[in-house]
Protein backbone atom coordinates (compact mmCIF):
# COMPACT_ATOMS: atom_id res chain seq x y z
CA UNK A 1 0.00 0.00 0.00
CA UNK A 2 1.29 3.44 -0.94
CA UNK A 3 1.26 5.87 1.88
CA UNK A 4 -0.07 9.28 1.10
CA UNK A 5 1.92 12.31 2.06
CA UNK A 6 0.15 14.46 4.69
CA UNK A 7 -1.76 17.31 3.32
CA UNK A 8 -0.32 20.73 3.80
CA UNK A 9 -2.87 23.09 5.17
CA UNK A 10 -2.63 26.81 4.74
CA UNK A 11 -4.24 29.14 7.18
CA UNK A 12 -6.80 31.38 5.72
CA UNK A 13 -6.83 34.99 6.66
CA UNK A 14 -9.49 36.01 9.04
CA UNK A 15 -12.71 37.14 7.48
CA UNK A 16 -11.74 35.76 4.11
CA UNK A 17 -15.07 33.90 3.76
CA UNK A 18 -17.36 36.63 5.02
CA UNK A 19 -19.16 38.75 2.56
CA UNK A 20 -18.43 42.35 2.94
CA UNK A 21 -20.43 45.08 1.73
CA UNK A 22 -17.54 47.36 1.24
CA UNK A 23 -14.63 46.57 -0.97
CA UNK A 24 -11.61 45.98 1.19
CA UNK A 25 -8.05 45.51 0.35
CA UNK A 26 -6.52 42.50 1.97
CA UNK A 27 -2.87 42.41 2.69
CA UNK A 28 -0.73 39.31 3.38
CA UNK A 29 -0.11 38.97 7.03
CA UNK A 30 3.35 39.85 8.13
CA UNK A 31 4.17 36.30 9.18
CA UNK A 32 3.65 35.06 5.63
CA UNK A 33 5.77 37.73 3.99
CA UNK A 34 8.84 36.37 2.32
CA UNK A 35 7.77 32.78 2.92
CA UNK A 36 7.19 30.45 0.00
CA UNK A 37 5.24 27.32 -0.05
CA UNK A 38 8.41 25.32 0.17
CA UNK A 39 9.25 27.05 3.42
CA UNK A 40 6.56 25.05 5.15
CA UNK A 41 7.83 21.80 3.79
CA UNK A 42 9.75 20.14 6.54
CA UNK A 43 13.43 19.55 5.74
CA UNK A 44 13.23 16.03 6.99
CA UNK A 45 10.14 14.10 6.12
CA UNK A 46 9.69 11.21 8.46
CA UNK A 47 9.27 7.92 6.82
CA UNK A 48 6.66 5.66 8.33
CA UNK A 49 8.23 2.78 10.13
CA UNK A 50 11.52 4.61 10.86
CA UNK A 51 12.46 6.28 14.11
CA UNK A 52 13.75 9.77 13.94
CA UNK A 53 14.88 11.78 10.96
CA UNK A 54 17.33 10.48 8.35
CA UNK A 55 20.93 11.63 8.67
CA UNK A 56 22.34 13.28 5.59
CA UNK A 57 24.60 10.96 3.62
CA UNK A 58 28.34 11.85 3.68
CA UNK A 59 30.40 11.66 0.50
CA UNK A 60 32.49 8.50 0.29
CA UNK A 61 36.28 8.87 0.81
CA UNK A 62 38.37 8.19 -2.26
CA UNK A 63 39.96 4.78 -2.22
CA UNK A 64 43.60 4.40 -3.37
CA UNK A 65 44.11 2.06 -6.20
CA UNK A 66 45.92 -1.04 -5.13
CA UNK A 67 49.17 -2.07 -6.84
CA UNK A 68 48.76 -4.88 -9.20
CA UNK A 69 49.98 -8.10 -7.68
CA UNK A 70 53.41 -9.31 -8.79
CA UNK A 71 53.48 -11.98 -11.33
CA UNK A 72 53.94 -15.31 -9.66
CA UNK A 73 57.51 -16.70 -9.87
CA UNK A 74 57.85 -19.50 -12.29
CA UNK A 75 58.87 -22.85 -10.92
CA UNK A 76 62.69 -23.15 -10.77
CA UNK A 77 63.22 -19.38 -11.29
CA UNK A 78 65.86 -17.87 -8.91
CA UNK A 79 66.08 -14.37 -7.51
CA UNK A 80 68.74 -12.18 -9.29
CA UNK A 81 71.97 -12.18 -7.13
CA UNK A 82 72.43 -8.41 -6.74
CA UNK A 83 74.57 -8.81 -3.62
CA UNK A 84 77.04 -11.07 -5.44
CA UNK A 85 77.30 -8.60 -8.34
CA UNK A 86 78.08 -5.72 -5.96
CA UNK A 87 80.79 -7.72 -4.15
CA UNK A 88 82.46 -8.71 -7.46
CA UNK A 89 82.42 -5.07 -8.63
CA UNK A 90 84.08 -3.89 -5.40
CA UNK A 91 86.79 -6.57 -5.69
CA UNK A 92 87.54 -5.67 -9.33
CA UNK A 93 87.75 -1.97 -8.47
CA UNK A 94 90.19 -2.64 -5.61
CA UNK A 95 92.29 -4.88 -7.86
CA UNK A 96 92.46 -2.20 -10.57
CA UNK A 97 93.59 0.44 -8.08
CA UNK A 98 96.29 -1.89 -6.73
CA UNK A 99 97.64 -2.65 -10.23
CA UNK A 100 97.72 1.07 -11.05
CA UNK A 101 99.69 1.89 -7.89
CA UNK A 102 102.16 -0.94 -8.53
CA UNK A 103 102.74 0.23 -12.12
CA UNK A 104 103.25 3.79 -10.93
CA UNK A 105 105.74 2.56 -8.37
CA UNK A 106 107.81 0.75 -11.06
CA UNK A 107 107.80 3.76 -13.38
CA UNK A 108 109.02 6.31 -10.79
CA UNK A 109 112.72 5.33 -10.77
CA UNK A 110 112.79 5.43 -14.59
CA UNK A 111 111.15 8.88 -14.79
CA UNK A 112 113.34 10.59 -12.22
CA UNK A 113 116.31 11.02 -14.34
CA UNK A 114 118.25 9.09 -16.79
CA UNK A 115 121.91 9.02 -16.20
CA UNK A 116 123.80 10.89 -18.93
CA UNK A 117 125.83 8.86 -21.31
CA UNK A 118 129.07 9.84 -19.67
CA UNK A 119 127.87 8.62 -16.26
CA UNK A 120 126.96 5.23 -17.72
CA UNK A 121 130.57 4.69 -18.75
CA UNK A 122 131.68 4.18 -15.15
CA UNK A 123 133.94 1.18 -14.96
CA UNK A 124 135.75 -0.45 -12.13
CA UNK A 125 139.47 0.03 -11.72
CA UNK A 126 141.26 -3.06 -13.07
CA UNK A 127 142.70 -5.18 -10.30
CA UNK A 128 146.37 -6.15 -10.40
CA UNK A 129 146.91 -9.34 -12.45
CA UNK A 130 148.56 -12.40 -10.87
CA UNK A 131 152.28 -12.24 -10.23
CA UNK A 132 153.04 -14.89 -12.84
CA UNK A 133 151.47 -14.66 -16.28
CA UNK A 134 152.42 -15.00 -19.88
CA UNK A 135 153.84 -11.98 -21.62
CA UNK A 136 151.32 -10.24 -23.89
CA UNK A 137 151.92 -10.24 -27.59
CA UNK A 138 153.87 -7.32 -28.92
CA UNK A 139 151.76 -4.61 -30.48
CA UNK A 140 152.89 -3.05 -33.71
CA UNK A 141 151.75 0.56 -33.86
CA UNK A 142 153.23 3.62 -35.56
CA UNK A 143 155.02 6.07 -33.34
CA UNK A 144 152.82 8.93 -34.49
CA UNK A 145 149.29 7.74 -35.16
CA UNK A 146 146.91 9.91 -37.17
CA UNK A 147 143.83 7.67 -37.11
CA UNK A 148 141.86 5.96 -34.39
CA UNK A 149 143.37 2.73 -33.12
CA UNK A 150 142.11 -0.02 -30.85
CA UNK A 151 143.38 0.35 -27.29
CA UNK A 152 143.53 -2.69 -24.96
CA UNK A 153 141.26 -2.26 -21.95
CA UNK A 154 143.70 -3.72 -19.40
CA UNK A 155 147.12 -2.06 -19.10
CA UNK A 156 150.22 -4.21 -18.85
CA UNK A 157 151.82 -1.99 -16.21
CA UNK A 158 149.65 -1.45 -13.16
CA UNK A 159 149.90 -0.03 -9.67
CA UNK A 160 147.15 -0.96 -7.21
CA UNK A 161 144.81 2.04 -6.98
CA UNK A 162 142.82 1.42 -3.82
CA UNK A 163 144.08 -1.82 -2.31
CA UNK A 164 146.84 -2.03 0.25
CA UNK A 165 150.34 -2.83 -0.95
CA UNK A 166 152.53 -4.76 1.48
CA UNK A 167 156.30 -4.91 0.96
CA UNK A 168 158.14 -7.91 2.48
CA UNK A 169 160.71 -6.87 5.06
CA UNK A 170 163.45 -8.55 7.02
CA UNK A 171 163.90 -8.21 10.80
CA UNK A 172 165.33 -4.82 11.63
CA UNK A 173 163.95 -3.15 8.45
CA UNK A 174 161.48 -0.21 8.60
CA UNK A 175 157.74 -1.01 8.94
CA UNK A 176 155.56 -1.84 5.96
CA UNK A 177 154.14 1.20 4.12
CA UNK A 178 150.53 1.05 2.96
CA UNK A 179 149.65 3.03 -0.18
CA UNK A 180 146.21 4.00 -1.45
CA UNK A 181 145.07 5.48 -4.75
CA UNK A 182 143.89 9.05 -5.20
CA UNK A 183 140.25 10.00 -5.81
CA UNK A 184 138.94 9.10 -9.27
CA UNK A 185 135.44 10.61 -9.39
CA UNK A 186 134.47 9.38 -12.87
CA UNK A 187 136.37 6.04 -12.71
CA UNK A 188 138.22 6.63 -15.97
CA UNK A 189 141.66 5.60 -14.67
CA UNK A 190 142.85 9.16 -14.01
CA UNK A 191 142.77 10.61 -10.52
CA UNK A 192 141.11 13.99 -10.12
CA UNK A 193 144.61 15.53 -9.84
CA UNK A 194 145.68 13.92 -13.13
CA UNK A 195 142.54 15.19 -14.89
CA UNK A 196 143.92 18.71 -14.68
CA UNK A 197 147.34 17.50 -15.85
CA UNK A 198 145.90 16.16 -19.15
CA UNK A 199 143.08 18.71 -19.65
CA UNK A 200 140.27 16.17 -19.22
CA UNK A 201 136.86 16.45 -17.60
CA UNK A 202 136.87 14.90 -14.13
CA UNK A 203 133.09 14.32 -14.42
CA UNK A 204 133.27 12.60 -17.82
CA UNK A 205 135.16 9.30 -18.20
CA UNK A 206 135.53 9.72 -21.97
CA UNK A 207 136.26 13.41 -22.51
CA UNK A 208 136.54 13.30 -26.31
CA UNK A 209 133.70 10.72 -26.67
CA UNK A 210 135.80 8.47 -28.93
CA UNK A 211 134.85 5.27 -27.10
CA UNK A 212 138.04 4.96 -24.98
CA UNK A 213 138.41 5.88 -21.33
CA UNK A 214 140.70 8.82 -20.62
CA UNK A 215 143.04 6.73 -18.45
CA UNK A 216 143.55 4.10 -21.14
CA UNK A 217 144.35 6.73 -23.74
CA UNK A 218 146.95 8.35 -21.49
CA UNK A 219 148.54 4.98 -20.74
CA UNK A 220 148.85 4.22 -24.47
CA UNK A 221 150.32 7.69 -25.15
CA UNK A 222 147.23 9.13 -26.86
CA UNK A 223 145.56 12.49 -26.30
CA UNK A 224 142.43 11.89 -24.15
CA UNK A 225 140.96 15.32 -24.80
CA UNK A 226 140.55 15.23 -28.58
CA UNK A 227 140.90 13.14 -31.71
CA UNK A 228 143.43 15.55 -33.25
CA UNK A 229 146.25 15.78 -32.54
CA UNK A 230 146.17 12.12 -31.65
CA UNK A 231 149.29 11.50 -29.57
CA UNK A 232 150.25 13.04 -26.25
CA UNK A 233 153.52 14.29 -27.68
CA UNK A 234 151.82 16.02 -30.64
CA UNK A 235 149.23 17.62 -28.36
CA UNK A 236 151.94 19.20 -26.21
CA UNK A 237 150.64 17.62 -23.00
CA UNK A 238 153.97 15.78 -22.55
CA UNK A 239 157.59 16.37 -23.48
CA UNK A 240 160.24 13.82 -24.40
CA UNK A 241 163.48 13.67 -22.48
CA UNK A 242 166.21 12.43 -24.79
CA UNK A 243 169.26 11.25 -22.85
CA UNK A 244 172.00 10.84 -25.40
CA UNK A 245 174.59 10.03 -22.72
CA UNK A 246 172.88 6.82 -21.65
CA UNK A 247 170.86 6.30 -24.82
CA UNK A 248 167.18 6.36 -23.80
CA UNK A 249 164.00 8.43 -24.25
CA UNK A 250 161.17 8.91 -21.75
CA UNK A 251 158.06 11.11 -21.76
CA UNK A 252 157.07 13.33 -18.82
CA UNK A 253 154.16 15.78 -18.25
CA UNK A 254 154.80 19.18 -19.77
CA UNK A 255 153.69 20.85 -16.53
CA UNK A 256 156.42 19.10 -14.51
CA UNK A 257 159.95 20.37 -13.96
CA UNK A 258 162.89 18.32 -15.25
CA UNK A 259 166.47 18.46 -13.92
CA UNK A 260 169.65 16.41 -13.99
CA UNK A 261 171.90 16.11 -10.97
CA UNK A 262 175.00 13.87 -10.91
CA UNK A 263 173.62 11.42 -13.44
CA UNK A 264 170.18 11.33 -11.73
CA UNK A 265 167.30 12.62 -13.86
CA UNK A 266 164.24 13.90 -11.97
CA UNK A 267 160.78 15.00 -13.16
CA UNK A 268 159.00 16.82 -10.33
CA UNK A 269 155.29 17.69 -9.93
CA UNK A 270 154.16 20.95 -8.32
CA UNK A 271 152.84 18.94 -5.37
CA UNK A 272 156.28 17.44 -4.65
CA UNK A 273 156.01 13.92 -6.08
CA UNK A 274 158.70 13.04 -8.61
CA UNK A 275 159.75 10.34 -11.06
CA UNK A 276 163.48 9.69 -11.20
CA UNK A 277 165.68 7.72 -13.59
CA UNK A 278 168.87 6.17 -12.21
CA UNK A 279 171.51 4.08 -13.98
CA UNK A 280 173.19 1.16 -12.16
CA UNK A 281 176.06 -0.94 -13.43
CA UNK A 282 175.60 -4.68 -14.05
CA UNK A 283 179.16 -5.90 -14.63
CA UNK A 284 178.20 -9.60 -14.46
CA UNK A 285 175.50 -9.00 -17.11
CA UNK A 286 172.88 -10.71 -14.93
CA UNK A 287 169.27 -10.97 -16.00
CA UNK A 288 166.79 -8.58 -14.43
CA UNK A 289 165.47 -11.22 -12.03
CA UNK A 290 168.94 -12.35 -10.91
CA UNK A 291 170.19 -8.81 -10.54
CA UNK A 292 167.12 -7.89 -8.45
CA UNK A 293 167.68 -10.88 -6.13
CA UNK A 294 171.16 -9.62 -5.39
CA UNK A 295 169.65 -6.26 -4.37
CA UNK A 296 166.67 -7.64 -2.41
CA UNK A 297 167.31 -11.27 -1.43
CA UNK A 298 164.23 -11.48 0.79
CA UNK A 299 161.72 -10.84 -2.01
CA UNK A 300 159.90 -13.81 -3.55
CA UNK A 301 159.84 -14.13 -7.32
CA UNK A 302 156.04 -14.24 -7.33
CA UNK A 303 155.93 -10.75 -5.81
CA UNK A 304 157.69 -9.28 -8.84
CA UNK A 305 155.81 -8.18 -11.95
CA UNK A 306 157.15 -8.64 -15.49
CA UNK A 307 155.80 -6.34 -18.23
CA UNK A 308 156.56 -5.07 -21.72
CA UNK A 309 156.52 -1.43 -22.85
CA UNK A 310 154.78 -0.13 -25.95
CA UNK A 311 158.10 -0.18 -27.81
CA UNK A 312 158.68 -3.84 -26.88
CA UNK A 313 161.20 -3.43 -24.05
CA UNK A 314 160.90 -6.01 -21.28
CA UNK A 315 160.84 -4.71 -17.73
CA UNK A 316 160.36 -5.81 -14.13
CA UNK A 317 158.36 -4.12 -11.35
CA UNK A 318 158.99 -4.23 -7.62
CA UNK A 319 156.36 -5.66 -5.24
CA UNK A 320 154.98 -2.18 -4.42
CA UNK A 321 154.78 -1.35 -8.18
CA UNK A 322 156.53 1.97 -7.56
CA UNK A 323 159.87 1.00 -9.16
CA UNK A 324 160.57 -0.49 -12.59
CA UNK A 325 163.80 -1.95 -13.99
CA UNK A 326 165.07 -2.19 -17.58
CA UNK A 327 168.29 -3.86 -18.78
CA UNK A 328 170.55 -3.03 -21.67
CA UNK A 329 174.01 -4.57 -21.98
CA UNK A 330 175.71 -4.20 -18.61
CA UNK A 331 173.49 -1.44 -17.30
CA UNK A 332 170.24 -1.45 -15.29
CA UNK A 333 167.87 1.50 -15.83
CA UNK A 334 165.77 2.18 -12.73
CA UNK A 335 162.62 4.32 -13.07
CA UNK A 336 160.81 4.94 -9.76
CA UNK A 337 157.94 7.04 -8.43
CA UNK A 338 159.02 8.87 -5.28
CA UNK A 339 156.13 9.99 -3.06
CA UNK A 340 158.22 11.40 -0.26
CA UNK A 341 156.24 11.13 2.98
CA UNK A 342 152.90 10.70 1.18
CA UNK A 343 150.99 7.44 1.09
CA UNK A 344 148.33 8.46 -1.48
CA UNK A 345 149.28 7.80 -5.10
CA UNK A 346 147.91 10.72 -7.12
CA UNK A 347 150.02 10.14 -10.28
CA UNK A 348 149.64 6.39 -10.69
CA UNK A 349 148.54 6.51 -14.37
CA UNK A 350 151.08 9.24 -15.17
CA UNK A 351 153.87 6.99 -13.91
CA UNK A 352 152.52 4.08 -15.96
CA UNK A 353 152.48 6.33 -19.04
CA UNK A 354 156.12 7.25 -18.47
CA UNK A 355 157.12 3.59 -18.15
CA UNK A 356 155.25 2.74 -21.33
CA UNK A 357 157.04 5.54 -23.21
CA UNK A 358 160.52 4.39 -22.18
CA UNK A 359 162.68 3.16 -25.06
CA UNK A 360 166.32 2.93 -26.00
CA UNK A 361 167.99 4.99 -28.68
CA UNK A 362 169.29 3.08 -31.66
Amino acid sequence: MVEQEPEIKFEKPKGAGEAKKVDEIHVMPERFRGVTLEAKIPKEVPTPGLRGPLEPTKPAKPVKAKKPPKAPRMPGEKKFPWLVVIIIFVILAALGVSIFLVLQGFQLPTERAEAPEEEQLVVEEPTPPPAVEEEPEEEEEPEFATTEVSIPATPEVSIPATSEVSVPIEPGEPPVVVYTGGVDADSDGLTDVEEGLFNTDERKPDTDSDGFLDGNEVYHLYNPGGTAPVTLLESGLVKDHINSEHGYIIYYPAAWRSEISKGLVMFTASSGELVQVLIEENPSDLSLEDWYRTQAPGVDDEDLKAFTTKSGIEGLQSPDRLTAYFKRDSKIFIVSLNLGAKTVIEFRRTYEMMLNSFKFLE
